[in-house]
């Protein structure tokens, strides 16, 4: 199979070939001369024939060339399936809360913030898994999808650099309302496993929807889910506006995300400092692990040839062009 990887640029450049070789064909008159010899005019109409011949012959030379090169530029890739491997990969959803509570710090001595801490590890988690589909689902006051299943670990990585707290309500935590829509990003999924991470440090919102309609919807579509307790209840700092650190108390409902563990046969973590979270993601990496086949792509970038043929037809065009002066 060929394509190509620059294909835009090959269409732009083909149009400006094409639209060139339209105004030659249509405009494009050659000089004529008239002289008062007869004799003379007549032997420069039959050399004018000639050289009208060759004329024709050098612009296709060089209209070959161009496009030789318009193709060399675009980078065709003869593509081919030979063989597939045993590799490991799952579905995985992501839903991290972003309330305001996030913005604590568990440990004097190691001043990161517990977001700093859930987007590090994640990002250091989703290093690892290279054959999975990933996607995130934030969630504070409102519930949102910040990226669709996706094996493109850059631009996973990307997003969780971006998130802030604040970009939407951190009021509040909608904790069922955003594991139910992280359950409908899964339930489309054909992957044999499908798991989803949910992090949170604070209660569910008193607005918030009952949990049985969430655990309903994971046990239907099989999704496991590994629910993570981060932060420390008793000892939790937040800066003040002169950048003091104060002493806050903070609470999860562990009960709960017990329970969805549970009831979707997945586990149920405790993340009091930032090593906890290291290792909880570790745990998580060694127990989802899903063998199936994949297949292996071999590419071929046959610019060789195609470069030695323009370089060719080059050198024939400008030894030949000089032969017949120029034409």
């Amino acid at each position: 199979m060929i394509q190509f990887a620059y294909p835009t640029l090959l269409v732009i450049i083909l149009a400006i070939l094409a639209t060139a070789i339209w105004f030659r064909l249509k405009y494009h008159k050659s000089v004529t001369y008239i002289y008062p010899l007869t004799q003379y005019l007549i032997q420069q109409q039959q050399k004018a024939k000639f050289k009208n011949w060759h004329k024709k012959l050098f612009f296709l030379l060089r209209l070959t060339i161009l496009l030789l090169l318009a193709i060399i530029i675009s980078r065709p890739q003869l593509t081919n399936t030979r063989t597939k491997l045993p590799v490991e990969g799952i579905d995985i959803m992501i839903a991290l809360d972003v309330s305001g509570s996030m913005a604590c710090v568990d440990n004097l001595q190691d001043p990161l913030t517990r977001i700093e801490v859930a987007k590090q590890e994640a990002k250091r988690f989703i290093s690892k898994r290279e054959h999975d589909s990933i996607g995130l689902v934030l969630f504070g006051g409102d519930a949102i999808s910040r990226l669709p299943l996706t094996m493109d670990k850059k631009i996973i990585s990307h997003m969780i650099d971006e998130i802030e707290l604040g970009i939407i309500n951190s009021q509040s935590t909608v904790l069922i309302k955003a594991l139910l829509l992280t359950i409908k990003k899964l339930q489309k999924s054909n992957a044999k496993s499908k798991i989803i991470i949910l992090l949170t440090d604070g209660m569910p919102s008193p607005n918030d929807i009952n949990p049985e309609i969430a655990l309903s919807m994971a046990q239907k579509y099989g999704i496991k889910v590994y629910t993570i307790a981060i932060g420390n209840e008793t000892e939790a700092y937040l800066p003040n506006m002169w950048g003091q650190m104060i002493r806050v108390k903070t609470s999860t409902n562990k009960q709960l995300l017990e329970e969805i563990a549970q009831k979707t046969n997945g586990l149920f973590f405790e993340a009091t400092k930032a090593q906890d979270m290291k290792k909880i993601y570790d745990e998580i990496d060694k127990l989802e692990k899903n063998e199936h086949d994949t297949s292996i792509y071999y590419y071929q970038e046959p610019y060789e040839p195609l470069a030695w043929s323009a370089l060719a037809l080059s050198c024939i065009e400008i030894v030949t062009s000089l032969i017949f002066f120029g034409l």
